[in-house]
C-alpha cells in the first residue's frame, strides 16, 4: 500500500470511529439524563435535554478522539506512512 491510500484510509477509519464514540457518548448521557436529571426537572426546562446531551456527547467525542489520534501518532512517524492532506504551496 502507498501512503496516499494509508492515508484515505486512516481518515475513513477515524471518521468512523468518532461517529461510534459521539454515538456512544450520546446514548450514556441520554441514559444519565432519562435516570437521574428528567425526574428533577420542571416540565418546561426538559426541551433543553436533548440539545444539551448532543453538545455534550460532541466534546466528550472530540476529547477522546484527540486523545487516542495523539497516542497512535506519539508511536508512529507520520510522515512514513501518510501524505499530507493539504500540501504546501
Amino acid at each position: 500500500m502507498n501512503r496516499r491510500l494509508n492515508t484515505l484510509l486512516f481518515i475513513a477509519g477515524a471518521t468512523l470511529l468518532n461517529m461510534a464514540l459521539t454515538g456512544g457518548f450520546f446514548f450514556v448521557l441520554f441514559l444519565l439524563y432519562v435516570r437521574f436529571l428528567l425526574p428533577r426537572l420542571p416540565e418546561n426546562s426538559v426541551v433543553w435535554g436533548f440539545p444539551l446531551i448532543f453538545i455534550f456527547a460532541l466534546a466528550g467525542a472530540f476529547a477522546v478522539y484527540r486523545l487516542l489520534v495523539s497516542i497512535v501518532f506519539s508511536k508512529i512517524k507520520a510522515e512514513r506512512y501518510f501524505d499530507p492532506v493539504f500540501k504546501p504551496k
